[in-house]
């Protein structure tokens, strides 16, 4: 399929596998015609529905789940959509492979915990498939939701984009020549790591009553009076108070959502009511000054109208009561299907220069794992190699982010000369030292380490806190915090220096040491920075 702008041409072209894709059946082959194309406006789209949730009575059946797409291991962090890439290779006819990445996930997380401040996370974090709680978003991008009215939540088929700039290197450029005298044809492959973004994995942490930073706490009616005498009356509609006193936008209730309803006061002889317990939301009307309803005015109101209606069965004269309304968990929660993968390219049909040569910065994995607490290993490293990188993304607690454990110190050596002359700290130093729980992790010699190798680079460098968006439970929206708070303990790590480039392969050394009281150093992953010349 394509479409046409002015004379640039958007081509949409399936995988040579079709879905639906799991953990296993995980590989993605596109082919890529001959064309010119704008890498930078080019990008991967995955699409993915969540379905299956299942609620245990029969009065919520079909019921739509809010439900949070949490991110591996249940550490409620706000990944990339490069998070569900493995690994990414981009070959071409006549110069073979551009560029191989493994574990581009843990690349792109730990690179972007340094690209973006508090306020470029939060104003990005719509797009992202792992979403915390905050001012763009409500979870997940998979549900429709309608909080006033009639109109039942669904649910949503959505196109995740996966930016070729967030994949590759090459996706940065703006003008890729896959012609007959330049690249040739190309294909560029994807291992996915689709475990890296499921839903979260126990119904109770279903956007609930309880357990999340924005749940939604059971709501009180206004407090209603019985009849003078001792007889049935019939609900179909309740009015709910604002919650806080301001207005809807702190109610998390929708329509369609399952609730179970229950009376919380009675002052007379006791009451009960028929049919309370599972229901469902089928309408909600807002409003303000709603005057006399049952005795109250009530300002910011909410009038929820249940699908099954409530019959208060002989309440006792002039009893005092009203309804209680707390969501339902689901029983079962729902399960990404991925359907579908495609490459969306943006052809140039416009006639362009000769291209001489192509220049770019890429990246080549080694990875390495060790059960002990210290490291002194070299690492064989390319002659056109200007950065490495050292990330310690642990496969045990699966997941992509490169955490610094209880990493006290580093050295760093190239051919055998010290890159800086002495042991860089970064544990039990700084504003917490001592605290072997949060320990301050402060070494200027660290970042101006890793300042410099994002320089050289020319890599975006705008944050070192060193943490990222994560669902906390202090009484604030989502947060990002230095990772010296107490509320974000993990310190999101990465190692990095400039390197020299040379004429042969030299020698990168490194000598890590964990904590007294910390475990094996476990899983290394080093990514080395190569700037590639091809003649065209």
């Amino acid at each position: 399929m394509s479409t046409s702008n002015r004379m640039d041409t958007i081509l949409r072209y399936k995988c040579r596998q079709g879905g639906n894709f799991t953990e296993t059946l995980n590989k993605c082959t596109f082919d890529i015609p001959q064309g010119t194309y704008d890498f930078s406006k080019s990008f991967v789209e995955l699409v993915v529905r969540y379905d299956g949730e299942t609620y245990t009575s029969a009065n919520q059946t079909g019921c739509v789940a809010n439900f949070a797409v949490s991110s591996r291991a249940g550490l409620g962090y706000s990944w990339d959509p490069a998070s569900y890439c493995r690994r990414v290779r981009l070959r071409s006819q006549n110069h073979g492979s551009l560029e191989d990445i493994d574990r581009v996930d843990v690349l792109r997380n730990a690179l972007n915990t340094y690209h973006e401040d508090v306020t470029g996370l939060n104003a990005h974090l719509y797009n992202k498939p792992s979403q915390v709680a905050g001012q763009n978003s409500s979870y997940t991008p998979f549900r429709e939701f309608n909080f006033t009215g009639d109109q039942k939540a669904r649910r949503k088929t959505e196109r995740i984009i996966i930016k070729l700039s967030d994949l590759i290197e090459l996706g940065k450029e703006p003008l890729m020549p896959f012609t007959p005298t330049a690249l040739g044809r190309g294909t560029l492959d994807l291992d996915l790591e689709l475990a890296n973004i499921p839903a979260i994995a126990t119904p109770g942490n279903i956007i609930g009553p309880i357990g999340s930073l924005f749940a939604q706490a059971a709501l009180g009616s206004q407090t209603l009076t019985s009849p003078a005498t001792t007889t049935a009356i019939g609900l179909t509609r309740m009015v709910f108070p604002a919650v806080n006193n301001n207005g809807r936008e702190y109610s998390k209730f929708y329509v369609g959502q399952a609730v179970t309803v229950a009376i919380v006061t009675d002052s007379g002889a006791g009451g009960l009511i028929a049919g309370a317990g599972a229901n469902v939301i089928k309408s909600i009307t807002m409003g303000s000054n709603l005057a006399d309803f049952d005795g109250g005015v009530a300002n910011n109101f909410m009038i929820v109208e249940f699908e099954h209606g409530l019959n208060a069965v002989a309440l006792a004269s002039a009893a005092t009561w009203k309804i209680s309304m707390t969501p339902t968990l689901c029983a079962t929660v729902p399960v990404a299907i991925y359907e579908e993968a495609q490459l969306v390219l943006h052809q140039i049909n416009r006639p362009v220069g000769q291209i001489g040569q192509l220049s770019y910065m890429t990246f080549t994995t080694e990875l390495h794992s060790t059960e002990g607490t210290s490291l002194l290993r070299n690492f064989v490293v390319e002659p056109n190699a200007v950065n490495i990188f050292v990330a310690n993304s642990q496969s045990a607690a699966q997941h992509p982010i490169s955490t610094a454990g209880n990493l006290h110190d580093y050295r760093l050596a190239v051919n055998g000369t010290p890159i800086i002359n002495r042991t860089v700290q970064i544990g039990n130093v700084g504003f917490n030292a001592g605290n072997a729980t949060f320990p301050g992790y402060v070494n200027n010699l660290h970042w101006e380490l890793l300042s410099q190798a994002f320089l050289n680079g020319n890599i975006k460098l705008d944050s070192l806190l060193e943490s990222t968006l994560r669902e906390n439970t202090q009484a604030s929206a989502s947060q990002i915090l230095p990772f010296s708070a107490a509320t974000t303990p993990t310190r999101q790590l990465l190692i990095g220096t400039p390197l020299p480039m040379t004429n042969s392969m030299k020698l990168f050394q490194i000598e890590l040491n964990r904590e007294t009281t910390g475990g094996a150093i476990g899983d290394l992953q080093l990514f080395k920075q190569i700037l590639r010349v091809i003649p065209l």
